[in-house]
């Protein structure tokens, strides 16, 4: 019986070392992941931080040298703002990591997170680290921009180096983390100055350089920590509709841009006339299936290369012309071929006058496959430049300009619906007709989802897809057409089946002199 007891004993004792021991493991996992919270929280605070810093001094730059604003897009992270992408009509484009929704600071008792900040003195900004001027070695303030030139201190025809540092760059202060203390540097790095400690317990909200962006129809203002007031205009030019072309330019080459016709290209048969939609947003719908050589009404889905040439070689050149082969729609009789070169006036816009649209040969013509590609894809802030949405219960793709400026009172978002169906494309953006007006006004595009005809007896995919024709070919079977739905936009699509003879819309261009 006493052994018993012993051997009781000895269990309850285990037990109790085996339960602190286990506090004691799970304390510590708590604290090593308090640990790696605290230094992720630190790293995207520093990165954040030093963003800023070179974003704000290209507004400074900006302001010195007069240069507009284009476009304000909003950063997202898991539906809130955390700051905005601002391009520039000179600058390269930034990106600003605002106060108000930014990531989770630093701060605790212990620690202070540096702010960086500019201010004016004697009409010249200078850094600033926490309210008090940065000052280099010599105990100079330290300029944001050049002296007398563009970007740098003490440029070509700079000549007093009072406040600044030599070179062609303005000076850019960095910080870091490094042994739980915060760090700068205003010598691309070389050396590092103590600034603060970082280690403390975590804040509620993180330190931003920038408490505040704020913009209306003619201005975006800055609002820093230490309340300087940096304001940069807008530019704010109204789009013209010119000869059937939106006055916008969109590039679709390095170098290279193009503007938009007012809408989808119409033909009527009876009277052999080409004209534009009056609207971005119009299509002629089942009507399509109207089709033939003698048909009084408009059509707006094409075979491929259909421009009534009668030399282009293919046996399919009417724009009536129905077939299904896709071999009879070979421009100069090779699926090789495409519509430039010696095979230009296959192009519709190159063959024929426009009625609404300068009503003169050669005005136009169709972007082949790498403009479409650099268009969508390629060109500065183009992530941003391109969404799906529905226009008076039209669905279709939006492309806005290079110098995109939302109008007032109205909202875009970039992107494209998780679903692919009819109704996710107003889940992303949605106008009526007067809110689209006001878009267009400034250089939006809109291509309908019209969908593609084949032959004469069925219209396909049409208010869930869309189909335009790019000036190249690719194969036996077909040739390159931008194609979208609600979730994604493909701007190199082929479609082996159906192929050329499959009519698709078509939107023309015109080049930018």
């Amino acid at each position: 019986m006493r052994k018993i007891k012993v051997l009781s004993i000895i269990c309850l004792a285990l037990l109790a070392i085996v339960g602190c021991r286990k506090k004691e493991i799970n304390k510590l996992k708590d604290e090593v992941n308090d640990l790696k919270t605290r230094v992720t929280v630190l790293e995207e605070t520093c990165r954040q931080n030093n963003t800023n810093i070179v974003s704000l001094q290209t507004i400074v730059n900006a302001s010195s040298e007069n240069d507009y604003v284009t476009s304000v897009t909003p950063i997202l992270n898991d539906g809130a703002e955390i700051g905005y992408t601002i391009a520039f009509k000179n600058q390269s484009p930034i990106t600003i990591y605002h106060g108000k929704n930014g990531t989770n600071g630093t701060n605790g008792t212990n620690g202070v997170s540096p702010i960086i900040g500019v201010a004016e003195f004697e009409s010249v900004y200078y850094w600033t680290l926490n309210g008090d001027w940065l000052l280099d070695d010599n105990g100079s303030k330290i300029r944001v921009t050049g002296e007398n030139g563009t970007n740098g201190t003490n440029g070509t025809n700079g000549t007093n180096g009072t406040n600044g540092t030599n070179g062609e760059n303005g000076v850019t202060p960095q910080l870091k983390v490094e042994d739980d203390n915060w760090y700068v540097s205003y010598d691309n790095g070389e050396t590092w100055n103590f600034v603060s400690q970082a280690k403390g317990d975590k804040g509620d909200q993180g330190d931003s350089m920038f408490k505040d962006v704020t913009y209306d129809d003619s201005f975006v203002y800055f609002i820093l920590a230490n309340d300087t007031s940096l304001k940069i205009a807008r530019y704010t030019a109204i789009v013209s509709i010119e000869k059937g072309a939106i006055k916008a330019a969109f590039s679709v080459a390095a170098g290279k841009q193009v503007y938009f016709s007012q809408g989808n290209l119409q033909y009527k048969a009876s009277t052999k006339v080409w004209r534009f939609a009056q609207n971005q947003w119009e299509i002629i719908g089942m009507d399509n299936l109207n089709i033939a050589e003698n048909y009084g009404g408009w059509i707006d889905l094409f075979g491929w290369g259909t421009s009534g040439w009668s030399e282009s070689g293919a046996v399919c050149y009417q724009p009536w012309s129905i077939s299904t082969e896709n071999s009879d729609y070979y421009v100069g009789g090779s699926y090789e071929n495409n519509l430039t070169g010696d095979y230009a006036n296959a192009d519709w816009g190159v063959y024929n006058n426009i009625a609404n649209g300068g009503n003169q040969v050669g005005l136009w013509r169709t972007l082949s496959l790498d403009e479409w590609n650099y268009l969508i894809n390629e060109r500065a802030n183009s992530e941003n430049l391109k969404a799906v949405g529905t226009i008076n219960g039209i669905n279709g793709a939006i492309l806005l300009p290079d110098n995109w400026v939302l109008p007032k009172g109205l909202s875009f978002t970039a992107g494209f619906a998780i679903n692919d169906d009819i109704d996710s494309y107003q889940t992303i953006n949605n106008y009526s007709i007067a809110q689209w007006l006001k878009m267009e006004s400034a250089g939006a595009i809109f291509l309908p989802s019209a969908g593609y005809r084949n032959g004469n007896t069925t219209i396909n995919r049409m208010e869930q897809y869309g189909n335009y024709w790019s000036s190249t070919g690719t194969d036996i079977n077909s040739s390159y057409f931008v194609d979208f739905g609600s979730h994604t936009i493909n701007p190199g699509s082929v479609q082996k089946t159906h192929g050329r003879r499959s009519a698709r819309s078509v939107r023309l261009v015109q080049d930018v002199e």
